[in-house]
């Protein structure tokens, strides 16, 4: 913990809290995440769509994600419920 806050990767926002990921920690993470699963191009235009139908692009989602996040106002995680008779 202590080398990644060395190298910007994590924070502290008050001496009782746990560490939270910094921007910058959060790029290389997506970054390193992506390396290893490259998306097809129909992958990502379906992404896209489902961005959109939540109103925004997926860069507008992650920006919103790293700032709800980074200032620490998550109160809960919203998630549609799934189709009960999906099975």
């Amino acid at each position: 913990m202590v080398e990644l806050e060395g190298m910007g990767q994590i924070f502290s926002p008050h001496p009782s809290a746990g560490r939270l990921p910094t921007p910058r920690g959060l790029r290389l993470f997506i970054d390193k995440f992506l390396e290893h699963g490259k998306l097809t191009a129909e992958k990502r235009r379906q992404l896209d769509m489902r961005c959109q139908i939540s109103g925004g692009s997926l860069v507008q989602i992650l920006e919103q994600v790293t700032l709800t996040l980074k200032t620490g106002s998550m109160r809960r995680i919203c998630c549609r419920r799934p189709d009960r008779n999906a099975f």
